[in-house]
């Protein structure tokens, strides 16, 4: 069973094996080494052993026969040889017991042999001083010396003997141990060269399995790479966990991914909803994608090995080569327009993206049916011509401006309004044209026109090129689009003929005012006092004429004080004072100023709701209600009920009048809070209104920024209400 290791760990174990098998021979060599230095070592214990054995007898009989030759001369200098033998052999003696402690057997023959050797010794000292004493010749001290030195032979003998027998003891050892010792040697130079080449073959024998196994993996690895270039099947995975068999997986899994890219890639090109094709460098077409018959009404097959040029319009042809040979030259790519002629005959028009591959010598393109886009562009640059003519015939001055404010497109109105041609205008900023009617000027007009929102209209004074001359106009603004960027669309109004008829009715008004209202006023108190009979009893005829003729003034003098009230709306100078009120102390005065006529019509006003708080101008409020109470009891039958409600809201309070009257249409809901505007024209007649009354209202709510309006449907009676903000807390 192979071994499943990593290429890392197979590095690993060939270095490691001849290394471990390297150490442990290091080891033996050193083991070996070490034994020869032993060996060394009791060789030369061996020799010191002998050399003192050999210095220990030979100084004996250098004692003995100095001490023989010092018995006949008394010389000094053989006491001192004497003497110094002696010392030597006790020295040598304590030196050999010293080198002999690590050897029992052989210290303890020489302490014998010590003991032997003292004795001797000690018997030549014995003699020694019996020499230094001999002064006489008898025959006893003869005697003793004689006996003296036949013990001193036995002991010198036995010396020799156990001298003799240490040194037997010393050879013995010695030779066994070098007998050993050879024996061991010649053992290990066996073992020695066996382990070299059994690290030398197991070396080769782990490098030969190793690299076999690694390059017959590489060359199935390469056999792979180039069949994946190649496009080919790949070899079964190689088994195992180490880097060379995870490349081959990558290569496997590479191989799949491929294989899911040219699906994808197939199933684009498919269903691709352009058409995709190659030509080559003579323009035929190599290959196609099945979209060409969809998209031109030609099949792939039909097209491939045919010149790209023959399905193309013959006027677009030469332009179409051109810019292929551009894109040759210049290795890039461009989109090229033309016009593809279908089997039917039916002309299509193409956008190509063309791609040269100058290794291939082949263009990749991308056609795309831009058709319905052309016929896009005419229709909306059709458009745009007629835009352009109803802008031109537009008798308002319009202007495109950009961000910035700069005047980027004109109409001949603008031109004839500023007295200047449109190439002037074009570049210049907008406000330069124009500025403001305030006293001192608004500053941020023109940032407020530009983000202002569609409808808002401004008014400004326009200054002519001359800038001897000013003119008021009305502006307004609405976002548009100027090829890809934002724009605004600014339509400019001259109303110097407007302004000009206010003033002329500010004027009229300003008659009215002061020439119609006082003379009216004293006529209307002249009537009264005829009514009264300060001029004597009335005819019975001229009485009900009197009384006409007092109503019709009375509606004419409040026709006159509605239209002075709208004109000081529109003028500015209306104003309210707003207060913290009761809202139902208003509903109750209103209700005290047409209690009479409602008895005369018939009609119950009743009053619900708590006490609100609002904030409102008591006097104008008053107004509001006494003029909605009043419409209601006009319109309501006789019998019925005016309903006055309060409703308390989180933001606002809310004021009802309910009646029961005719109800109003759904058309006329909107227009009856304009001025002059009633339900009906026999309203103005019968009815006896001025159509200003609702208009005023309005105005007056609205000024105090709240909000009025008519729930109602025709036949089912009518609900006017309007809502004032709570006072501050």
């Amino acid at each position: 069973m192979p071994l499943r290791l990593k290429i890392h760990h197979k590095g690993l174990f060939i270095v490691a094996v001849p290394l471990v098998v390297g150490t442990i021979f290091m080891l033996f060599l050193y083991a070996m080494l070490m034994q020869s230095e032993s060996e060394a070592r009791d060789e030369s214990h061996a020799n010191d052993v002998l050399h003192s054995v050999f210095i220990l007898g030979r100084e004996l009989f250098d004692g003995i026969n100095t001490l023989t030759a010092y018995s006949y001369s008394k010389s000094p200098a053989m006491e001192k040889k004497y003497r110094d033998s002696r010392k030597r052999i006790v020295t040598e003696f304590a030196l050999l017991r010293k080198n002999l402690a690590d050897y029992p057997d052989q210290l303890k023959q020489v302490e014998r042999t010590e003991r032997v050797e003292m004795r001797a010794l000690k018997m030549c000292d014995g003699l020694f001083d019996a020499f230094q004493n001999q002064h006489d010749t008898d025959m006893m001290t003869m005697m003793n010396i004689r006996g003296m030195r036949n013990q001193m032979e036995a002991l010198v003998e036995q010396t020799t003997i156990e001298l003799r027998e240490l040194n037997g003891l010393v050879q013995r050892q010695s030779g066994a141990k070098s007998d050993a010792a050879v024996k061991w040697r010649s053992n290990a130079k066996v073992l020695l060269l066996w382990g070299v080449g059994l690290n030398v073959a197991l070396s080769v024998i782990i490098v030969l399995y190793f690299s076999r196994a690694i390059t017959d993996r590489l060359k199935i690895l390469m056999s792979n790479a180039k069949r994946l270039a190649g496009a080919l099947p790949l070899l079964p995975p190689i088994p195992g966990d180490d880097e060379i068999s995870e490349l081959d997986k990558v290569f496997h899994q590479m191989a799949e991914t491929v294989e899911e890219s040219k699906a994808k890639q197939k199933a684009l090109v498919d269903n691709a909803v352009d058409v995709l094709c190659s030509i080559d460098a003579a323009g035929i077409f190599t290959n196609v994608s099945p979209s060409s018959e969809s998209v031109w009404g030609y099949k792939d097959s039909e097209l491939v090995g045919k010149c790209f040029t023959e399905i193309i319009v013959e006027d677009d042809i030469e332009d179409t080569l051109n810019a292929l040979d551009t894109i040759k030259l210049s290795a890039s790519s461009m989109p090229i327009e033309n016009r593809v002629v279908c089997p039917d005959g039916k002309i299509i028009s193409v956008l190509w993206s063309v791609f040269w591959s100058e290794s291939e010598d082949i263009l990749y393109c991308v056609a795309h049916d831009i058709t319905a886009r052309k016929m896009f562009e005419k229709v909306l640059k059709e458009s745009e011509e007629r835009t352009r003519t109803i802008m031109e015939s537009l008798p308002v001055g319009l202007v495109v401006i950009d961000e910035n404010g700069k005047i980027r497109l004109a109409n001949k109105k603008t031109e004839s309004m500023f007295g200047s041609r449109q190439s002037d205008l074009v570049g210049r900023n907008l406000s330069t044209l124009l500025k403001s009617n305030d006293t001192p000027p608004k500053e941020g007009w023109m940032e407020e026109l530009i983000n202002s929102s569609s409808g808002h209209i401004m008014e400004l004074s326009a200054v002519r090129r001359d800038n001897l001359f000013e003119f008021p106009v009305e502006l307004s603004s609405n976002k548009t689009q100027m090829g890809n960027k934002d724009a605004h669309l600014v339509a400019m109004l001259d109303v110097s003929e407007r302004h000009e008829i206010e003033r002329l009715k500010r004027e009229f008004v300003a008659m009215v005012s002061h020439d119609l209202k006082t003379p009216l006023s004293s006529v209307r108190g002249m009537l009264v006092l005829l009514s009264a009979g300060a001029a004597g009893e009335l005819p019975p005829k001229a009485g009900p004429i009197v009384q006409s003729a007092e109503e019709q003034l009375e509606r004419l003098i409040k026709l006159i004080n509605d239209l002075l009230d709208v004109q000081k709306m529109e003028s500015g100078k209306f104003s309210v004072e707003l207060k913290d009120v009761s809202i139902r102390a208003l509903l109750e005065e209103s209700f005290d100023a047409v209690e009479q006529v409602a008895d005369d019509s018939g009609v119950t006003i009743e009053i619900s709701g708590g006490d609100e708080r609002v904030l409102a101008d008591p006097d104008r409020i008053l107004q509001v209600i006494i003029n909605l109470l009043s419409n209601a009891i006009k319109f309501s039958p006789r019998e019925s009920k005016v309903n006055m409600r309060i409703v308390n809201e989180a933001d606002f309070v809310e004021v009802r009048v309910e009646d029961q009257g005719r109800g109003i249409k759904k058309e006329f809901q909107e227009t009856i809070f304009e001025r002059f505007k009633q339900v009906e024209k026999l309203d103005s007649t019968e009815k006896k209104g001025t159509g200003l009354g609702l208009a005023i209202c309005k105005m007056i709510v609205e000024e105090h920024g709240g909000s009025i309006g008519v729930v109602s449907e025709d036949g089912t009676g009518s609900t006017f209400w309007f809502r004032l903000k709570h006072p501050p807390a």
